[in-house]
């Protein structure tokens, strides 16, 4: 079963709030406090209930990493599971509230039979295609963390759930008429010959405050901006309290000796080995002599020559012997069978004797089952010095973020701190905040609150350089709405830049621009774009035949171009057609339609796709519209920051985190 809903969890998927993993810790450990981590209208779902639920979610999502990828996570992956885990959880419990009141109104129910056809029904509950009840027991209780009543009574809501998203998403239609137009305009193509005359570079002079007043009066729709919001905010720079933390080598070993068995307890280890390769197809003198290199190698290794560094000097395994044939480590089913056999029956600093594989002949040792603490040590302090900066870096924003809620002023409470107040704004709710750059959470946050309204503490994250693509935890910031401002044009001060940049692109396709006329007008006149283009002096080539969804890359990716060929009949001349880089004239050579053939094929394929974008979208709104009806306090960070409550000067309060700010 694929219901419908998982389609609008996705779509409105929580954004990740970095927290403290030492207080993610303390919630498996089952040592947290804070009875409301949720409010929905009043409902309010406390501790015990919102960890009855994570702590299953997180047994589920750690098993299938292990499934996933044969070993356990590292502590980085960790971390970001529980994270993950915690969000989605608040926004399992919001989505099912507000779903199942809907369902409540609507008088819809779901049967006990209803539950058990369903549960009959399931491949996985089955043996020999019939249920099978101690399957269904032993799956419910493994796979799901549940007992089976709590299996089907969750399986009685996600129905409920289901029937209700069907039962608003069965008002959505397309008539026929829509499917084939959808049908002919993806598949219609066009091939086009196509003269471009690109713009010289920019002029280097600097235009007057005058002029670029006038070309900011002349184009002021190209500066309109939506409602804007300015914040004044502190940040708790993660890098700065990275300094003023330090762990010692008592903490390092003993975080090490609490954590070591964890690849045993997941059924791996380590082993480094020396290969003496045989290619595929290689004759028995090549095997022999394989074994012969290995005899002697292990018989070295077992007379106390270091095992890294034959590795490094015979092995034939390029990928492990530049690390001393370390292969680290791995469970059963990762490699050969017979190479595994061999490395899973040798003792802790044993070594083998030739061991035959299907690449050649290999001599192994077996080192521990976790890695020696002088190769973690680093590794674990660097860590755990992270762990404590965030911790305190959090615990600094809440407490600031309290007293000023509590009626303080931002600026004399961060300089009490040693911080500094900033400002940033006026910012749009999809734009940059300020020098914090792309924060979508406190963008989107701030526009639900009013002029003087404290924020949550957020976490800011920002690209990592050192690791691109992957984003890293900045800081925490504080912060205060200061300013509202209504749609309307951005002040000339606010954009000038842009405007000058504008400036100086239509200055230089002003150059061109009467020339691209002129080349138009003359291949009009005679029909031919090629000779015109010649005349003109004009870049000229031809496309291959392209679609609405794949423009041909000659030009430029640009969609209005590809717009303008698709309107045009075949032998028509377009232009001049400008773009960013110069000015297009396009004649269209040929246009294909739609195969009508393949629409008796495919008209199911489209009509399901339109039906189900169109069932999408009216599902959002509906949901959107649930969200924005409630009264949603989502309390995860002043829950999660109070778990360190116990450290000298901690104060407990509620932070409000709007709706808004989880991305639905």
């Amino acid at each position: 079963m694929k219901p419908v809903m998982w389609a609008v969890a996705v779509a409105f998927v929580a954004s990740l709030f970095f927290v403290g993993v030492t207080t993610l810790r303390k919630i498996l450990r089952g040592e947290s406090r804070g009875p409301v981590v949720v409010e929905i209208d009043g409902n309010k779902i406390g501790q015990e209930d919102f960890e009855r639920i994570f702590y299953r979610e997180m047994g589920l999502r750690y098993r299938h990493f292990q499934r996933e990828s044969n070993r356990a996570p590292t502590q980085e992956e960790e971390r970001g599971l529980r994270v993950t885990t915690a969000n989605a959880v608040v926004n399992q419990i919001v989505l099912k509230e507000l779903t199942l009141r809907e369902a409540r109104r609507m008088g819809l129910r779901v049967t006990d039979e209803d539950v058990r056809i369903l549960i009959e029904k399931m491949p996985i509950f089955q043996t020999d295609g019939e249920f099978d009840r101690r399957k269904y027991e032993n799956a419910a209780l493994e796979e799901a963390g549940m007992t089976p009543g709590e299996f089907e009574a969750w399986l009685r809501d996600n129905i409920l759930m289901d029937r209700v998203f069907t039962m608003v998403g069965s008002a959505a239609r397309v008539s026929e008429a829509e499917v084939k137009a959808h049908f002919d305009e993806e598949g219609e193509k066009v091939r086009v010959a196509y003269a471009f005359l690109p713009a010289p570079p920019e002029p280097k002079a600097k235009p007057s405050e005058e002029t670029l007043k006038a070309y900011y009066s002349a184009h002021l729709a190209n500066y309109h901006l939506g409602r804007r919001v300015g914040i004044r905010y502190v940040l708790v720079d993660l890098a700065t309290q990275r300094k003023a933390v330090k762990a010692s080598e008592a903490e390092v070993k003993e975080y090490y000796e609490r954590n070591k068995n964890v690849y045993a307890d997941a059924g791996q280890i380590r082993s480094r080995h020396i290969l003496f390769a045989v290619a595929p197809g290689g004759d028995d003198r090549a095997w022999e002599e394989a074994r012969a290199k290995a005899e002697k190698t292990a018989a070295r290794a077992r007379a106390g020559e270091d095992f890294a560094t034959l590795a490094r000097e015979l092995s034939e395994d390029p990928g492990s012997a530049r690390e001393g044939g370390d292969l680290g480590f791995f469970p059963k089913g990762r490699t050969d069978p017979d190479f595994e056999a061999a490395a899973f029956a040798l003792k802790e600093g044993e070594i083998s004797g030739p061991v035959k594989s299907i690449y050649g002949y290999h001599v192994i040792k077996r080192e521990p089952d976790f890695p020696p603490l002088e190769e973690q040590a680093d590794e674990i302090k660097e860590m755990l010095e992270t762990q404590a900066a965030e911790n305190r870096a959090l615990t600094l924003a809440t407490d600031l973020a309290q007293r000023v809620g509590a009626g303080g002023d931002l600026a004399a409470e961060a300089s009490g701190a040693g911080l500094k107040v900033e400002e940033a704004g006026p910012f749009e709710a999809a734009g940059t905040v300020g020098d914090l750059g792309w924060q979508q959470s406190l963008a989107e946050e701030a526009f639900t609150l009013e002029v003087g309204g404290t924020g949550s503490v957020l976490p800011v994250v920002d690209f990592d350089p050192r690791a691109p693509g992957r984003r890293r935890l900045r800081g925490y910031v504080v912060y205060q709405v200061a300013a509202k401002l209504e749609p309307g044009p951005a002040p000339f001060g606010e954009v000038k830049e842009r405007v000058a940049s504008d400036w100086r692109r239509d200055e230089a396709l002003k150059a061109v621009s009467a020339a691209a006329g002129d080349l138009y007008g003359r291949a009009k006149e005679t029909g031919g774009l090629a000779g015109a283009a010649k005349a003109a002096g004009a870049d000229y080539g031809e496309t291959a035949p392209f679609s609405r969804l794949t423009p041909a890359p000659e030009l430029g990716g640009n969609y209005g171009v590809v717009a303008a060929a698709f309107g045009a009949q075949v032998g028509g001349v377009v232009g001049p057609l400008r773009a960013p880089s110069g000015y297009y004239v396009v004649e269209v050579l040929e246009k294909t339609p739609a195969d009508p053939t393949l629409y008796a094929t495919r008209a199911d394929e489209y009509r399901a796709s339109l039906l189900n974008e169109r069932r999408q979208r009216m599902l959002e709104e509906w949901y959107q519209g649930l969200v924005a009806r409630a009264r949603i306090k989502n309390n995860l960070s002043a829950y999660l920051g109070a778990e360190e409550e116990e450290e000298p000067g901690e104060r407990r309060g509620d932070f409000d985190l709007p709706f808004g700010a989880l991305g639905y």
